[in-house]
């Protein structure tokens, strides 16, 4: 087992948003002083848009309340997974070593962001609502996913705070073109979210092999790795 400051998360007691706030509260912590304090920017991202779903949670917007909670605790539990295999030295789903591999290379740190969110909703989210939608029956489930949908969007002032750059250009751009340094990842991320619900579907009509929920993920994040490494020049 891996020795370096983050400690194996007890995925069983994910059980609420309050569980689900705390250990990304801890991982804030922990990331800092680890080999994977590049996926920092994304687990800041991660604190404030969870934040924000349970904030309109407990104001008792959402149609399905109960539903969301139970969902967004299982969504979760995908990136808690990663870490753990990551501290036991198991294997790692493809779309998420390459951001683990890419950690001495020279990228932004927004970069990160995108990787991880690729990682989380073109891998993670899809399983998660075959996991998930497979198991129960959800009436009117779309005016709950405009609202996260909603909830994202203007999470994005937050986010734009919630971490800094070190090297020049990327800290250039984010401090005077913030609309083409994280408004486009927010609108790509509530893209991918429309990809993964597509993706579920087609799975649930022909069960598609689990390799292809690697395989768009993956190059992905390969293009974005590359496309860092030229910002960072």
């Amino acid at each position: 087992m891996r020795e370096h400051g983050l400690s194996i998360i007890p995925i069983n007691k994910i059980t609420s948003f309050s569980a689900i706030i705390s250990q990304l509260d801890k991982l804030r912590t922990e990331l800092k002083y680890s080999e994977l304090n590049i996926l920092n920017p994304f687990n800041e991202a991660y604190i404030v848009i969870t934040k924000n779903i349970y904030t309109q949670h407990q104001k008792k917007l959402f149609y399905n309340p109960k539903f969301i909670e139970e969902f967004t605790i299982e969504f979760s539990k995908y990136y808690f997974q990663v870490i753990n295999a990551y501290l036991e030295d198991k294997t790692i789903v493809p779309v998420w070593s390459n951001i683990i591999n890419a950690r001495k290379k020279n990228i932004p740190n927004f970069m990160f962001l995108l990787m991880g969110a690729n990682a989380h909703i073109n891998h993670d989210l899809a399983k998660a609502m075959i996991k998930v939608f497979d198991s129960r029956e959800v009436d009117n489930i779309l005016p709950d996913v405009l609202l996260v949908d909603k909830v994202i969007k203007k999470s994005t002032p937050q986010i734009l705070n919630a971490f800094e750059e070190q090297k020049v250009l990327p800290k250039l751009i984010k401090k005077y073109g913030k609309f083409i340094y994280l408004y486009p990842v927010i609108y790509m991320i509530l893209l991918w979210r429309v990809n993964a619900w597509k993706k579920y579907l087609k799975n649930s009509k022909s069960n598609i092999p689990k390799n292809e929920f690697n395989t768009y993920g993956t190059k992905l994040n390969k293009t974005f790795i590359r496309v860092g490494r030229l910002m960072s020049i």
